[in-house]
């Protein structure tokens, strides 16, 4: 599909590590961990993380797990919890910045 991120963040659990790397495959991007994608912690505590890393503009891959990444989605879109399985990949696009509500979910990938 031609797309490369502008960056990654990943969770710092090894699961989601191997993750990325395997996503960032064949890119120049590195992955880079935030806390804030551990499983435990609130979904909009990634927003915050995202904007003190200056990453609230451009293509941004996050690898996190579950139900974390399924509330991030609801809130960034202002729908329900999508639910996704393991290897899921839902691209949520903006046309202004990003913030709850403002993105819409355009594509997905799901595991077989």
């Amino acid at each position: 599909m031609g797309w490369c991120p502008d960056r990654a963040f990943t969770s710092p659990l090894a699961r989601a590590l191997d993750s990325a790397l395997i996503a960032l495959g064949g890119t120049a991007v590195s992955a880079e961990v935030m806390d804030a994608l551990r499983p435990e912690c609130d979904p909009a505590a990634v927003l915050d993380a995202l904007a003190l890393e200056g990453s609230t503009e451009g293509h941004v891959l996050l690898v996190g797990h579950q139900p974390q990444l399924g509330l991030l989605g609801g809130l960034l879109t202002g729908g329900p919890a999508p639910g996704l399985a393991p290897g899921s990949l839902v691209r949520i696009e903006f046309t202004g910045t990003l913030a709850a509500g403002a993105g819409t979910a355009v594509l997905r990938f799901a595991p077989p």
